[in-house]
């Protein structure tokens, strides 16, 4: 059986995947979009700044009692509080159901961002999980 060229070639190093991201790096990582690449030269710039700390990428976290895996892009402390974000080019059916699941067992907040027609990165929505109450 013949193999989808697709297949072979959504791999490689600077060619489109099948969801269009373009895989590139910065500071020595590796990223899967542009998107998030750029996401991170943000936080970075804010975390020199000292708006924010312990910036790490793709921490592992844990959702349910069952220890459903899940990796958001960043997440770093800000004001004492930790934060967690995502960034979002396309939303696929596995992330609706990883979103639901943050929503009721989430560790702390977590922050959408994604890319408006101008280019800009902007949060998009913030999920607060039960018990993890927004500060008023």
């Amino acid at each position: 059986m013949k193999r989808s060229p697709l297949k072979r070639t959504s791999f490689r190093k600077g060619k489109p995947r099948v969801r269009g991201a373009i895989r590139c790096t910065f500071n020595g990582r590796s990223f899967p979009s542009q998107l998030e690449r750029d996401r991170y030269a943000q936080l970075l710039i804010l975390e020199r700044a000292g708006e924010l700390s312990e910036l790490k990428c793709q921490p592992q976290t844990h959702l349910t009692r069952a220890r459903v895996g899940y990796k958001p892009d960043f997440s770093y402390m800000e004001k004492g509080k930790l934060i967690y974000e995502e960034t979002k080019g396309f939303s696929t059916a596995i992330w609706q159901m990883k979103k639901k699941l943050w929503r009721f067992y989430g560790p702390s907040e977590l922050r959408i961002l994604k890319r408006d027609p101008r280019g800009r990165i902007h949060t998009t929505e913030i999920i607060h999980p039960k018990g993890c109450e927004p500060d008023k």
